[in-house]
């Protein structure tokens, strides 16, 4: 299951600009947490989708997150791309990330290309949210259970 893919954001992207740049523009923000998510340990240790060596680069800073997408993930950042840990703690924060990016960026998203300063600023606010994480690890289960509860609740009512 795809978490994140760049064709899901090219109808924000408004300006008259390449196919290329349309494509950075697109999947920035998904790199920018790629990037971020692979330095920090969670690439997936086989090599069910990429060469090992591939993530690599990335933590190497051979290629950054957005070329990685691009050229090894067909614009797609899926499950798989993540080792447990990395899903995991992508599912307690991937949707809080993207409903911040505006606030974390401090401008609109989709409108500059792959760059330091919006990948520092990520890198700053991703570092955060994790510390919590892993401060309160509860808070993952805690998620889960809510929703297995209002599960139950939607249920009762749906009779």
């Amino acid at each position: 299951m795809a978490i994140d893919r760049i064709d899901w954001h090219l109808d924000a992207i408004t300006d008259n600009v390449t196919e290329d740049e349309q494509l950075e523009r697109a999947g920035a923000h998904i790199g920018y947490y790629m990037e971020w998510a692979y330095k920090k340990g969670f690439a997936p240790n086989n090599s069910e989708t990429n060469d090992i060596e591939n993530y690599q680069k990335v933590v190497n800073s051979e290629i950054n997150g957005v070329e990685f997408l691009i050229n090894y993930c067909d614009c797609k950042f899926w499950e798989i791309d993540l080792n447990e840990e990395g899903l995991k703690f992508t599912s307690y924060a991937y949707g809080t990330y993207i409903n911040n990016l505006e606030r974390i960026l401090e401008h609109k998203p989709y409108i500059e290309k792959y760059n330091q300063l919006d990948l520092q600023k990520v890198f700053k606010y991703l570092d955060k949210v994790y510390e919590e994480y892993i401060i309160n690890p509860q808070i993952y289960k805690i998620k889960e259970e809510k929703e297995t509860f209002f599960g139950k609740i939607k249920k009762l009512f749906k009779k």
